[in-house]
């Protein structure tokens, strides 16, 4: 695949550090983050199946997700300043 995208298991015990974010703040950004992935799958599987419905929810859902992700990372660089 062109777009492939490698998932590697690298530890970074400066992460939190890095994001600005304590352990909890950051373990329920990830579970929100997780939570909206698993109703897309949910979506994605229904329109594997019934492909005439939930044609338009991966990619707006994405967008909003990066458009978030962005944003929150922005607050906190700002905030460490």
């Amino acid at each position: 695949m062109k777009n492939e995208v490698k998932i590697t298991m690298e530890i970074n015990y400066k992460h939190l550090e890095q994001e600005n974010e304590s352990y909890f703040k950051h373990m329920f950004v990830a579970l929100r983050y997780a939570s909206k992935l698993l109703k897309l799958v949910g979506c994605l599987i229904i329109h594997a199946f019934l492909p005439f419905i939930m044609y338009n929810v991966m990619r707006p859902t994405f967008m909003r997700i990066n458009q978030e992700d962005n944003e929150r990372k922005l607050r906190n660089k700002n905030a460490a300043d």
